[in-house]
């Protein structure tokens, strides 16, 4: 949530996911997570942000039924995004770039290099007033949700990833190239 508090807070309708003008509500005190979120247009927060996108469905015994599938919950993480993309992708915010991968890059792997960060800095910076959720598209990798050790992942296939990616990007990558990368990063 640091990262959205480098940003400044975002312009976004809440759904009353719950009904009853309750938006979206879940506690779960082992994990020490506590989403409350009101419904309706409001400005959140780097830790309201956090909320919406961890939030699958409410665990209040008198709450309406949320779908809480995976497909439900990218869906409101894909719109919240775009609202991100729209409100902060500009000049000022990509003169924040620094600031906003080193926060990111506590609690991030990647594979990403400082030179990177300024390379796509630099393209979005000359690109910015071409660049809106409009112009953009989402996909979700090919795969499937696996339990592994007790913990839940979802686990990508890599020859229906590589296929999306030949056909999104033009590049022509390797299933087994992408595997053994899904695999060294796992």
């Amino acid at each position: 949530d640091r990262t959205m508090d480098i940003l400044g807070p975002v312009t976004f309708d809440v759904p009353d996911l719950e009904g009853k003008g309750r938006g979206m509500n879940y506690d779960d005190g082992y994990q020490g997570l506590h989403i409350h979120l009101k419904p309706g247009v409001q400005e959140l927060s780097g830790n309201q942000i956090q909320q919406f996108l961890r939030y699958r469905k409410s665990n209040y015994k008198d709450a309406k039924y949320v779908d809480g599938s995976d497909q439900k919950r990218v869906e409101r993480q894909q719109a919240l995004l775009a609202a991100i993309i729209d409100q902060k992708l500009n000049l000022q915010s990509i003169a924040k770039i620094d600031d906003i991968f080193g926060e990111v890059g506590k609690g991030l792997k990647t594979t990403f290099s400082a030179d990177d960060v300024k390379a796509y800095a630099a393209y979005l910076a000359k690109n910015v007033q071409n660049i809106s959720s409009d112009n953009m598209e989402s996909v979700v990798m090919p795969g499937m949700a696996k339990t592994i050790g007790g913990a839940s992942y979802y686990v990508a296939d890599p020859e229906e990833s590589a296929e999306v990616v030949r056909e999104m990007f033009g590049y022509d990558v390797k299933a087994e190239e992408l595997s053994n990368r899904i695999n060294r990063k796992s």
